[in-house]
Protein backbone atom coordinates (compact mmCIF):
# COMPACT_ATOMS: atom_id res chain seq x y z
CA UNK A 1 0.00 0.00 0.00
CA UNK A 2 1.38 3.40 -0.93
CA UNK A 3 1.90 5.88 1.86
CA UNK A 4 -0.50 8.88 2.01
CA UNK A 5 0.69 12.25 0.72
CA UNK A 6 1.98 14.63 3.35
CA UNK A 7 0.01 17.91 3.19
CA UNK A 8 2.86 19.96 4.64
CA UNK A 9 5.32 21.01 1.92
CA UNK A 10 8.05 21.52 4.51
CA UNK A 11 7.98 17.77 5.28
CA UNK A 12 8.34 16.72 1.63
CA UNK A 13 11.47 14.68 0.83
CA UNK A 14 14.47 16.66 -0.32
CA UNK A 15 17.03 15.80 -3.02
CA UNK A 16 20.30 14.31 -1.82
CA UNK A 17 22.74 16.87 -0.39
CA UNK A 18 25.29 18.37 -2.71
CA UNK A 19 26.47 21.67 -4.14
CA UNK A 20 26.05 23.05 -7.66
CA UNK A 21 28.99 22.70 -10.00
CA UNK A 22 31.15 25.77 -10.43
CA UNK A 23 29.80 28.01 -13.19
CA UNK A 24 26.48 26.20 -13.30
CA UNK A 25 23.28 28.19 -12.80
CA UNK A 26 21.88 27.69 -9.29
CA UNK A 27 18.46 26.04 -9.39
CA UNK A 28 15.66 25.38 -6.93
CA UNK A 29 16.94 21.81 -6.57
CA UNK A 30 20.33 23.15 -5.44
CA UNK A 31 18.67 25.24 -2.74
CA UNK A 32 16.48 22.27 -1.78
CA UNK A 33 19.55 20.08 -1.18
CA UNK A 34 21.05 22.67 1.13
CA UNK A 35 17.78 23.31 2.96
CA UNK A 36 16.66 19.69 3.26
CA UNK A 37 13.37 20.45 1.57
CA UNK A 38 11.65 19.59 -1.69
CA UNK A 39 12.05 21.87 -4.71
CA UNK A 40 8.31 22.59 -4.49
CA UNK A 41 8.65 23.72 -0.86
CA UNK A 42 11.60 25.95 -1.80
CA UNK A 43 9.58 27.53 -4.61
CA UNK A 44 6.71 28.23 -2.24
CA UNK A 45 9.08 29.67 0.36
CA UNK A 46 10.65 32.06 -2.14
CA UNK A 47 7.19 33.20 -3.24
CA UNK A 48 6.13 33.86 0.34
CA UNK A 49 3.43 31.20 0.42
CA UNK A 50 1.37 31.00 3.58
CA UNK A 51 1.76 27.20 3.47
CA UNK A 52 5.40 27.62 4.51
CA UNK A 53 6.32 29.06 7.90
CA UNK A 54 8.00 32.46 8.08
CA UNK A 55 11.01 30.87 9.78
CA UNK A 56 11.47 28.43 6.90
CA UNK A 57 10.96 31.20 4.36
CA UNK A 58 13.76 33.25 5.92
CA UNK A 59 16.08 30.24 6.07
CA UNK A 60 15.45 29.36 2.41
CA UNK A 61 15.98 32.96 1.29
CA UNK A 62 19.31 33.13 3.11
CA UNK A 63 20.47 29.90 1.47
CA UNK A 64 19.38 31.17 -1.94
CA UNK A 65 21.30 34.41 -1.41
CA UNK A 66 24.41 32.56 -0.25
CA UNK A 67 24.36 30.25 -3.29
CA UNK A 68 23.82 33.18 -5.65
CA UNK A 69 20.40 32.06 -6.86
CA UNK A 70 18.84 34.26 -9.57
CA UNK A 71 15.40 33.32 -10.97
CA UNK A 72 15.30 32.34 -14.64
CA UNK A 73 13.18 35.07 -16.28
CA UNK A 74 11.92 32.72 -19.00
CA UNK A 75 10.76 30.15 -16.46
CA UNK A 76 9.24 32.88 -14.29
CA UNK A 77 7.27 34.15 -17.27
CA UNK A 78 6.07 30.62 -18.05
CA UNK A 79 5.03 30.06 -14.44
CA UNK A 80 3.19 33.38 -14.43
CA UNK A 81 1.36 32.43 -17.62
CA UNK A 82 0.35 29.07 -16.15
CA UNK A 83 -0.89 30.79 -13.00
CA UNK A 84 -3.05 33.09 -15.12
CA UNK A 85 -4.72 30.01 -16.64
CA UNK A 86 -5.02 28.00 -13.44
CA UNK A 87 -8.40 27.97 -11.65
CA UNK A 88 -8.28 29.90 -8.38
CA UNK A 89 -10.65 27.76 -6.34
CA UNK A 90 -8.85 28.36 -3.05
CA UNK A 91 -8.89 32.14 -3.64
CA UNK A 92 -12.35 32.29 -5.19
CA UNK A 93 -14.07 34.74 -2.84
CA UNK A 94 -13.07 38.37 -3.14
CA UNK A 95 -14.81 41.47 -1.82
CA UNK A 96 -15.59 45.00 -2.87
CA UNK A 97 -15.73 46.80 0.47
CA UNK A 98 -17.67 50.05 0.94
CA UNK A 99 -17.81 52.12 4.13
CA UNK A 100 -20.49 54.70 3.31
CA UNK A 101 -23.28 55.67 5.73
CA UNK A 102 -25.75 53.56 3.71
CA UNK A 103 -25.32 50.17 2.02
CA UNK A 104 -25.77 51.53 -1.52
CA UNK A 105 -24.36 55.01 -0.88
CA UNK A 106 -21.37 54.62 -3.18
CA UNK A 107 -23.45 52.99 -5.91
CA UNK A 108 -25.90 55.86 -6.25
CA UNK A 109 -23.43 57.42 -8.72
CA UNK A 110 -23.17 56.07 -12.29
CA UNK A 111 -19.38 55.67 -12.36
CA UNK A 112 -19.18 53.24 -9.39
CA UNK A 113 -21.97 51.19 -10.96
CA UNK A 114 -19.98 50.94 -14.19
CA UNK A 115 -16.90 49.97 -12.17
CA UNK A 116 -18.77 47.19 -10.36
CA UNK A 117 -20.33 45.87 -13.56
CA UNK A 118 -17.00 45.48 -15.34
CA UNK A 119 -15.13 44.30 -12.24
CA UNK A 120 -17.74 41.56 -11.74
CA UNK A 121 -17.46 40.47 -15.37
CA UNK A 122 -13.67 40.33 -15.21
CA UNK A 123 -13.79 38.46 -11.89
CA UNK A 124 -16.01 35.83 -13.48
CA UNK A 125 -13.56 35.42 -16.36
CA UNK A 126 -10.72 34.82 -13.89
CA UNK A 127 -12.73 32.37 -11.79
CA UNK A 128 -13.53 34.63 -8.83
CA UNK A 129 -16.77 35.39 -7.04
CA UNK A 130 -16.83 39.15 -6.38
CA UNK A 131 -19.24 40.19 -3.62
CA UNK A 132 -20.14 43.57 -2.15
CA UNK A 133 -19.59 43.88 1.60
CA UNK A 134 -20.84 46.94 3.48
CA UNK A 135 -18.60 47.65 6.48
CA UNK A 136 -21.42 49.17 8.54
CA UNK A 137 -23.92 46.33 8.13
CA UNK A 138 -26.18 46.20 11.21
CA UNK A 139 -23.89 48.69 12.97
CA UNK A 140 -21.07 46.18 13.44
CA UNK A 141 -17.60 47.25 14.55
CA UNK A 142 -14.59 47.16 12.21
CA UNK A 143 -13.19 44.25 14.25
CA UNK A 144 -16.37 42.22 13.78
CA UNK A 145 -16.47 43.11 10.09
CA UNK A 146 -12.88 41.86 9.77
CA UNK A 147 -13.89 38.56 11.39
CA UNK A 148 -16.79 38.18 8.95
CA UNK A 149 -14.51 38.72 5.94
CA UNK A 150 -12.07 36.10 7.16
CA UNK A 151 -14.86 33.65 8.01
CA UNK A 152 -16.15 34.01 4.45
CA UNK A 153 -12.70 33.16 3.10
CA UNK A 154 -12.05 36.61 1.66
CA UNK A 155 -8.39 37.03 0.71
CA UNK A 156 -8.64 39.86 -1.81
CA UNK A 157 -10.29 43.27 -1.39
CA UNK A 158 -11.21 46.07 -3.76
CA UNK A 159 -11.45 49.01 -1.36
CA UNK A 160 -13.97 51.68 -2.41
CA UNK A 161 -13.25 55.31 -1.46
CA UNK A 162 -15.10 56.38 1.70
CA UNK A 163 -17.51 59.30 2.00
CA UNK A 164 -16.31 60.28 5.45
CA UNK A 165 -13.94 57.89 7.30
CA UNK A 166 -11.74 55.06 6.05
CA UNK A 167 -12.03 51.63 7.63
CA UNK A 168 -9.16 49.94 9.48
CA UNK A 169 -8.80 46.15 9.12
CA UNK A 170 -6.11 43.55 9.73
CA UNK A 171 -4.63 44.30 6.32
CA UNK A 172 -1.98 41.57 6.58
CA UNK A 173 -4.74 39.06 5.83
CA UNK A 174 -5.65 40.53 2.44
CA UNK A 175 -4.40 41.51 -0.97
CA UNK A 176 -5.77 45.03 -1.50
CA UNK A 177 -6.37 47.33 -4.46
CA UNK A 178 -7.65 50.76 -3.48
CA UNK A 179 -10.14 52.49 -5.76
CA UNK A 180 -8.72 56.03 -5.84
CA UNK A 181 -5.72 57.11 -3.80
CA UNK A 182 -6.04 56.05 -0.11
CA UNK A 183 -5.76 58.91 2.34
CA UNK A 184 -5.14 57.40 5.78
CA UNK A 185 -4.98 53.61 5.30
CA UNK A 186 -2.33 51.73 3.39
CA UNK A 187 -0.17 52.37 1.51
CA UNK A 188 -1.82 50.13 -1.08
CA UNK A 189 -1.69 49.96 -4.84
CA UNK A 190 -4.44 52.29 -6.07
CA UNK A 191 -6.20 52.82 -9.38
CA UNK A 192 -7.83 56.09 -10.42
CA UNK A 193 -8.71 58.30 -13.41
CA UNK A 194 -5.97 60.51 -14.83
CA UNK A 195 -7.73 63.81 -14.17
CA UNK A 196 -4.77 65.96 -15.23
CA UNK A 197 -4.76 64.39 -18.68
CA UNK A 198 -8.55 64.85 -18.90
CA UNK A 199 -8.21 68.64 -18.92
CA UNK A 200 -5.23 68.52 -21.28
CA UNK A 201 -7.36 66.46 -23.69
CA UNK A 202 -10.17 69.02 -23.49
CA UNK A 203 -7.79 71.86 -24.28
CA UNK A 204 -6.26 70.09 -27.27
CA UNK A 205 -9.70 69.52 -28.80
CA UNK A 206 -11.03 73.03 -28.18
CA UNK A 207 -7.88 74.68 -29.53
CA UNK A 208 -8.11 72.63 -32.72
CA UNK A 209 -11.70 73.83 -33.09
CA UNK A 210 -10.74 77.48 -32.88
CA UNK A 211 -11.61 78.53 -29.31
CA UNK A 212 -9.54 81.07 -27.41
CA UNK A 213 -11.28 82.31 -24.26
CA UNK A 214 -11.49 79.18 -22.10
CA UNK A 215 -13.07 79.07 -18.65
CA UNK A 216 -13.05 76.35 -15.99
CA UNK A 217 -15.88 75.96 -13.46
CA UNK A 218 -15.62 73.49 -10.57
CA UNK A 219 -17.36 72.82 -7.31
CA UNK A 220 -14.74 73.09 -4.57
CA UNK A 221 -15.24 69.54 -3.28
CA UNK A 222 -14.41 68.10 -6.72
CA UNK A 223 -11.13 70.01 -6.78
CA UNK A 224 -10.24 68.72 -3.33
CA UNK A 225 -11.23 65.15 -4.20
CA UNK A 226 -8.77 65.04 -7.10
CA UNK A 227 -5.99 67.02 -5.40
CA UNK A 228 -6.66 70.03 -7.68
CA UNK A 229 -5.30 68.25 -10.75
CA UNK A 230 -8.02 69.73 -12.96
CA UNK A 231 -7.06 73.24 -11.89
CA UNK A 232 -3.34 72.49 -12.26
CA UNK A 233 -3.73 71.21 -15.81
CA UNK A 234 -5.92 74.18 -16.76
CA UNK A 235 -3.36 76.62 -15.39
CA UNK A 236 -0.56 74.79 -17.19
CA UNK A 237 -2.41 75.02 -20.51
CA UNK A 238 -3.16 78.70 -19.95
CA UNK A 239 0.54 79.26 -19.33
CA UNK A 240 1.48 77.23 -22.40
CA UNK A 241 -0.73 79.25 -24.76
CA UNK A 242 -0.79 82.50 -22.78
CA UNK A 243 0.99 84.44 -25.50
CA UNK A 244 -2.15 84.39 -27.67
CA UNK A 245 -5.07 83.80 -25.33
CA UNK A 246 -6.83 85.97 -22.82
CA UNK A 247 -6.73 83.86 -19.68
CA UNK A 248 -9.86 83.65 -17.52
CA UNK A 249 -9.55 82.85 -13.81
CA UNK A 250 -10.93 79.50 -12.68
CA UNK A 251 -14.28 79.72 -10.91
CA UNK A 252 -14.23 77.54 -7.79
CA UNK A 253 -17.72 77.30 -6.34
CA UNK A 254 -17.94 77.39 -2.55
CA UNK A 255 -20.75 77.77 -0.07
CA UNK A 256 -24.23 78.17 -1.53
CA UNK A 257 -25.78 80.25 -4.35
CA UNK A 258 -23.73 78.54 -7.05
CA UNK A 259 -26.08 79.73 -9.80
CA UNK A 260 -25.51 83.37 -8.86
CA UNK A 261 -21.74 82.86 -8.70
CA UNK A 262 -21.70 81.35 -12.19
CA UNK A 263 -23.93 84.06 -13.67
CA UNK A 264 -21.70 86.82 -12.29
CA UNK A 265 -18.58 85.07 -13.63
CA UNK A 266 -20.13 84.61 -17.09
CA UNK A 267 -21.11 88.27 -17.34
CA UNK A 268 -17.70 89.47 -16.20
CA UNK A 269 -15.40 87.27 -18.28
CA UNK A 270 -17.57 86.22 -21.26
CA UNK A 271 -15.80 82.93 -22.12
CA UNK A 272 -16.19 81.33 -25.54
CA UNK A 273 -16.13 77.83 -24.07
CA UNK A 274 -16.43 76.48 -20.53
CA UNK A 275 -14.98 73.26 -19.12
CA UNK A 276 -17.36 72.35 -16.33
CA UNK A 277 -17.81 70.08 -13.31
CA UNK A 278 -20.70 71.73 -11.57
CA UNK A 279 -24.33 70.69 -11.25
CA UNK A 280 -25.55 74.31 -11.26
CA UNK A 281 -23.98 75.38 -14.55
CA UNK A 282 -26.87 74.65 -16.92
CA UNK A 283 -29.37 76.42 -14.66
CA UNK A 284 -27.10 79.47 -14.59
CA UNK A 285 -26.79 79.49 -18.39
CA UNK A 286 -30.57 79.38 -18.79
CA UNK A 287 -30.99 82.15 -16.25
CA UNK A 288 -28.61 84.31 -18.30
CA UNK A 289 -30.69 83.70 -21.41
CA UNK A 290 -27.83 81.88 -23.16
CA UNK A 291 -28.00 78.78 -25.35
CA UNK A 292 -25.45 75.97 -25.68
CA UNK A 293 -23.71 75.77 -28.13
CA UNK A 294 -25.11 78.80 -30.03
CA UNK A 295 -23.97 81.40 -27.47
CA UNK A 296 -21.51 79.38 -25.42
CA UNK A 297 -19.60 76.19 -26.23
CA UNK A 298 -19.49 73.59 -23.51
CA UNK A 299 -17.28 70.72 -22.29
CA UNK A 300 -18.04 68.43 -19.38
CA UNK A 301 -15.47 66.54 -17.35
CA UNK A 302 -17.92 63.69 -16.80
CA UNK A 303 -20.30 62.93 -19.68
CA UNK A 304 -22.07 60.20 -17.70
CA UNK A 305 -23.21 62.74 -15.09
CA UNK A 306 -24.19 65.56 -17.44
CA UNK A 307 -26.88 66.48 -19.96
CA UNK A 308 -27.48 64.24 -22.94
CA UNK A 309 -25.31 65.07 -25.94
CA UNK A 310 -22.63 66.95 -23.98
CA UNK A 311 -19.10 66.93 -25.41
CA UNK A 312 -16.33 66.01 -23.03
CA UNK A 313 -14.58 63.28 -21.09
CA UNK A 314 -15.99 59.88 -20.29
CA UNK A 315 -14.30 58.89 -17.07
CA UNK A 316 -12.60 55.46 -17.38
CA UNK A 317 -14.50 53.62 -14.65
CA UNK A 318 -15.34 50.63 -16.84
CA UNK A 319 -11.66 50.14 -17.68
CA UNK A 320 -10.75 50.70 -14.04
CA UNK A 321 -13.09 47.90 -12.97
CA UNK A 322 -11.48 45.37 -15.29
CA UNK A 323 -7.91 46.44 -14.55
CA UNK A 324 -8.50 46.49 -10.79
CA UNK A 325 -9.37 42.79 -10.99
CA UNK A 326 -6.22 42.05 -12.99
CA UNK A 327 -4.11 43.88 -10.40
CA UNK A 328 -5.79 42.05 -7.52
CA UNK A 329 -5.43 38.71 -9.30
CA UNK A 330 -1.71 39.37 -9.77
CA UNK A 331 -1.28 40.00 -6.03
CA UNK A 332 -3.25 36.91 -5.05
CA UNK A 333 -1.37 34.44 -7.23
CA UNK A 334 1.93 35.89 -5.96
CA UNK A 335 0.80 35.68 -2.33
CA UNK A 336 1.18 39.41 -1.80
CA UNK A 337 -0.70 40.56 1.30
CA UNK A 338 -0.88 43.65 3.45
CA UNK A 339 0.47 47.16 3.09
CA UNK A 340 3.14 48.17 0.58
CA UNK A 341 6.43 49.77 1.52
CA UNK A 342 5.59 52.77 -0.68
CA UNK A 343 2.43 54.09 -2.29
CA UNK A 344 1.99 52.91 -5.88
CA UNK A 345 -0.71 53.74 -8.35
CA UNK A 346 -2.09 53.27 -11.83
CA UNK A 347 -3.81 56.15 -13.58
CA UNK A 348 -6.07 55.58 -16.58
CA UNK A 349 -6.91 58.30 -19.09
CA UNK A 350 -10.53 59.02 -19.92
CA UNK A 351 -11.99 59.04 -23.43
CA UNK A 352 -13.09 62.09 -25.43
CA UNK A 353 -16.77 61.91 -26.42
CA UNK A 354 -17.68 64.13 -29.35
CA UNK A 355 -21.16 65.34 -28.46
CA UNK A 356 -23.14 68.33 -29.74
CA UNK A 357 -21.89 71.13 -27.50
CA UNK A 358 -18.49 71.94 -29.03
CA UNK A 359 -18.94 72.77 -32.74
CA UNK A 360 -15.98 73.73 -34.90
CA UNK A 361 -15.57 77.50 -34.62
CA UNK A 362 -13.13 77.86 -37.48
CA UNK A 363 -10.36 75.86 -39.15
CA UNK A 364 -7.17 76.34 -37.20
CA UNK A 365 -3.86 74.77 -36.34
CA UNK A 366 -2.98 74.27 -32.72
CA UNK A 367 -0.55 77.09 -31.78
CA UNK A 368 3.04 76.08 -31.28
CA UNK A 369 4.14 75.60 -27.72
CA UNK A 370 6.96 77.79 -26.57
CA UNK A 371 9.45 76.92 -23.83
CA UNK A 372 7.54 75.66 -20.80
CA UNK A 373 7.78 73.25 -17.88
CA UNK A 374 6.84 69.65 -18.78
CA UNK A 375 3.31 68.39 -18.31
CA UNK A 376 3.44 65.47 -15.91
CA UNK A 377 0.79 62.83 -16.55
CA UNK A 378 2.17 59.33 -16.08
CA UNK A 379 0.26 56.05 -16.15
CA UNK A 380 2.02 54.69 -13.08
CA UNK A 381 2.91 56.97 -10.20
CA UNK A 382 4.66 56.37 -6.91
Amino acid sequence: MSSPKNPNPEDSPAPKPGRPSRGKRVTLKDIAREAGLSAAAVSMALRGSRDVSLKTQERVKKIAERLGYVPDPALSALASYRNELRPVRDLANIALVTNWPTRDGWFRFPNPRRFMEHATARARELGYNLQHFWAREDGISPRRFDQILQARGIQGILLAPPEDIEIELDWDQYAVISIERPRTVGPFHFIEPDQYQAVVECWEVLLNRGYNRVGLVLEAHFGEKWDHRWEAAHQQMQYTYGSRLNNIPTLTLTGTHHVEQIRSWLRRYRPEVVINRSEAFHEAVRAEGLSIPEDLAYITLNVDADVEGASGIQQPWAEMGSLALDLLHSQLIRNRRGRLDILRGTQIAGTWVDGKTLPVRRATNTPSRGPRPPICAADDVA
